[in-house]
């Protein structure tokens, strides 16, 4: 099954979802009115789920198709159980819809030029600019402000 859909990239429209579970798309919505934090998403026209959501939705569906009934599913979630479903519902939603890589990753990263100070993650600085280069930047700075000046003054 493709995990290629419209919007957010980590979106998982309802319809794609249903089928991998092998649910109509109304149950997850029923799933969906009982569990409290699971919200679908307007994705274009249609419903989505986030990857974490779908994850909740795949775990109860396994759980009610081995047997088990809603209630005590939902029993379990507000015991504290979420993080079994999840696990168990993961295995699916993985298998069905691979992660994807960031498409903001994928872009080659932009040239940093020479004179700009960059900072490391530690707050350090990871390149200082040359002081001569500094000093004649501002040097540069000055002198054109005080030609604007000039022609400020003269249109006076």
């Amino acid at each position: 099954m493709s995990s290629t859909h419209s919007g957010d990239w980590r979106l998982i429209p309802a319809g794609h979802l249903a089928r991998a579970l092998g649910v109509p798309s109304s149950v997850l919505s029923y799933y969906e009115a009982r569990l409290p934090g699971v919200r679908a998403v307007a994705d274009r026209g249609g419903r989505a789920y986030r990857r974490a959501d779908a994850m909740v939705l795949a775990g109860i569906a396994t759980e009610v198709a081995d047997g088990a009934t809603l209630s005590k599913v939902l029993e379990r979630v507000g015991e504290g159980g979420r993080d079994s479903l999840t696990v168990r519902g993961r295995r699916i939603v993985d298998g069905a819809f691979p992660s994807e890589r960031d498409p903001e990753e994928e872009r080659p990263a932009r040239p940093v030029p020479p004179d700009a100070i960059v900072v490391a993650r530690d707050g350090r600085p990871a390149q200082a600019p040359q002081p001569s280069t500094a000093r004649a930047n501002r040097e540069a700075i000055l002198r054109a402000l005080s030609d604007c000046v000039q022609i400020l003054q003269r249109a006076r």
